[in-house]
């Protein structure tokens, strides 16, 4: 009962990325945002293959130990966000969330309320990302199981294979993004990436020997890495100009569901289907989402 009250405690404070993607899409010139989404996903992955080899070395000491630091390290971050960030916002008055204050206080009204410059392209959209989210929730959520029962990972094992994947998150969204959104188009590499993470859960859904997983582990890993930040970019580029951090709050929510829709997708799945029905439908997930998206004609800048 602990670790459950433990993961509902974490996910009602869970909303730093979203507040970090929100802060970033106010104030990006918009050229420069796949850049940025890019760099701040360059730095989570930073932290996801940080955590990872801190997790695996801290279970060599105990199975709770790993928790004990990480508790640490959340606490050390608070009090050290708690005295930088009000610097940050005292320096951002010209953000869009200010512009929609001074919008309501010049009019008389607040006309704020809708979010959408391109509504019919935002709600194809937004089901999409989620879409892309609640399959990678479903093999974060199983992926350490799946790796200690096909080659016997174990914890320490498992942590190694999750600094992989944070390894090339960090390399593709650092370097790559940039310059594929550049020649593709924010849309089109979101498809992209879409598409990969969607052939690697495929290949991990019959990968038995650990070569095999490592190269599947890596196509959905740069799948990810692409979608994510051009998904990001995407969608705020269909929002009006000064509700571009509005634009990243829904759809972070529209996240949040589907990784609880994914983590449970996951765990059930594997339960009643088993490993290769529920990696197989999560790629399914993905390219139906995909086929829709695509016939929308939804393009970058459209």
């Amino acid at each position: 009962p602990f670790l459950f009250a433990g993961r509902i405690v974490d996910g009602f404070s869970g909303g730093s990325i979203s507040t970090a993607r929100a802060a970033v899409s106010d104030i990006a010139d918009p050229a420069d945002r796949s850049r940025l989404f890019g760099l701040l996903g360059a730095a989570f992955g930073t932290g996801f293959l940080v955590g990872a080899v801190i997790a695996g070395l801290s279970s060599l000491l105990g199975r709770r130990v790993p928790f004990i630091v990480a508790a640490t390290i959340a606490i050390a971050n608070c009090l050290w966000a708690n005295s930088a960030l009000p610097q940050l916002a005292g320096s951002q008055e010209g953000v869009a969330t200010n512009g929609d204050m001074g919008a309501k206080q010049a009019g008389g009204k607040d006309n704020s309320g809708k979010v959408w410059a391109r509504p019919r392209q935002a709600y194809v959209l937004l089901p999409t990302i989620a879409a892309n989210t609640c399959s990678f929730a479903a093999f974060e959520a199983t992926f350490s199981l799946v790796a200690n029962t096909r080659i016997g990972t174990g914890l320490s094992g498992a942590s190694g294979l999750f600094v992989f994947v944070g390894l090339i998150l960090v390399v593709v969204q650092g370097i790559g993004v940039r310059k594929i959104a550049a020649r593709l188009g924010d849309v089109r590499t979101f498809k992209t990436g879409m598409l990969g993470t969607a052939i690697g859960l495929g290949a991990l859904s019959v990968a038995q020997h650990s070569y095999a997983i490592i190269g599947a582990l890596a196509i959905v890993a740069a799948g990810q890495a692409l979608s994510m930040p051009t998904g990001t970019s995407a969608i705020i580029s269909l929002a009006k100009s000064t509700s571009s951090g509005r634009a990243s709050g829904t759809m972070s929510a529209w996240n949040s569901i589907a990784r609880i829709a994914g983590s449970a997708l996951g765990g059930a799945g594997i339960t009643a289907l088993g490993i290769e029905s529920t990696y197989l439908f999560a790629a399914v997930i993905c390219m139906v989402a995909l086929t829709v998206l695509s016939a929308s004609n939804l393009r970058s800048g459209s």
